[in-house]
């Protein structure tokens, strides 16, 4: 397999141990903020705007350290792929994804997050991101690296 990222293989264990972080019940990758001010000089409005959350912090960090942003991939042409669209809008065909497939959903999402705010969020609540650790914990499994304890919620 060709990995995109050019230096070997994305880290799958880093990327499977947020498996069960992301589907804790009181999961959250973030919120919206209210617009606040009246719009005079001394109340001026404030724009509503993305307060990612810890875990996303965390999530997104993660996701560069580890490997799984690709550089020197054109990340926008290959989102509006019908290979990228199939798993954009069915989070259940990422079960079938391999290791390149989710690198390359990876860095669309938080590459996207950059120019439109909110798309990590998105991702998120629509179960992209944990159907994509899941699959990440599948292909953990057989790829023969030590086992871990994907039912706890290991602090990365």
């Amino acid at each position: 397999v060709n990995h995109i990222c050019g230096d070997g293989m994305p880290d799958l264990k880093a990327l499977a141990a947020f498996a069960a972080r992301l589907r804790e019940p009181d999961a959250s990758f973030g919120n919206i903020s209210e617009a606040t001010g009246t719009g005079t000089s001394d109340d001026p409005i404030q724009m509503p705007y993305w307060q990612s959350s810890s875990l996303a912090d965390e999530f997104i960090d993660m996701a560069y350290d580890a490997g799984w942003v690709a550089e020197d991939f054109d990340w926008p042409r290959w989102m509006d792929s019908n290979e990228a669209k199939a798993f954009l809008e069915n989070p259940n065909k990422i079960a079938s994804a391999n290791v390149e497939q989710l690198q390359k959903l990876l860095t669309v999402i938080i590459r996207s997050d950059r120019y439109c705010e909110g798309t990590v969020q998105q991702a998120f609540d629509q179960g992209l991101l944990q159907a994509i650790t899941v699959r990440a914990v599948i292909l953990h499994a057989i790829s023969g690296e030590p086992p871990f304890d994907v039912c706890s919620s290991p602090q990365v």
